[in-house]
């Protein structure tokens, strides 16, 4: 009702204190899903003239714009009944920054939700297969990365990835596979290319890091 009087209250930055003791500053909703208030952020979004799709997108923690988005937030924190709140009620758009911050904090089952409501494929070019299955064995995509293995009318070379000696090479899918702990991709490669590859990629594993 508060918010309903005063609309620009939905936007204003308010001073609040989170769980852990810190002060901060940053519009209501922020405060109500930081506590985990899931019914009154269903009541805050069922009223669409409070939240728009377009405010929920757009509005961030910090007053330059610079923060997290509601559903970033959501993320972070791990609360998954209000993350589905404010993708089923609030429109939000699921980034790939909220899959990576669910993952980051260890939210797996979150972040599997996440998953199948974005598109990581979206800013690569259809035809550059060899970046999409980098970004799918760098997300753990194994539906992708066994798709791109399937099809038969575009035999994927796994060869391509190995230097003049003939071993698997750093920053090769198969790589970034074990890098970010995707065991069941790599696990999928060495079922299709042999065990040497897990080899070679421990190999490059432990030499000096290199630039990605």
């Amino acid at each position: 009702a508060i918010l309903e009087k005063n609309k620009e209250l939905c936007t204003k930055p308010l001073k609040w204190t989170d769980s852990d003791g810190q002060e901060l500053c940053t519009p209501v909703i922020f405060i109500v899903i930081d506590y985990g208030r899931n019914e009154v952020l269903q009541q805050m979004l069922s009223s669409s003239s409070l939240y728009t799709t377009d405010i929920i997108n757009t509005i961030s923690s910090d007053a330059n714009g610079q923060g997290y988005t509601p559903l970033q937030w959501a993320s972070w924190t791990g609360c998954h009944p209000i993350v589905t709140t404010l993708i089923e009620i609030g429109k939000a758009t699921v980034d790939e920054e909220s899959v990576s911050l669910s993952r980051e904090y260890d939210h797996h089952e979150l972040s599997s939700y996440l998953s199948q409501h974005v598109d990581i494929y979206a800013n690569i070019d259809e035809n550059d297969i060899d970046a999409i299955m980098d970004k799918a064995c760098r997300e753990g995509d194994i539906n992708k990365v066994r798709q791109i293995l399937d099809d038969t009318n575009n035999i994927y070379d796994l060869n391509q990835w190995k230097d003049t000696d003939g071993k698997f090479m750093a920053l090769s899918p198969m790589y970034m596979a074990v890098k970010f702990g995707h065991y069941d991709i790599m696990q999928l490669f060495m079922d299709r290319g042999g065990g040497e590859i897990l080899d070679d990629v421990e190999s490059a594993l432990a030499a000096p890091a290199v630039a990605e």
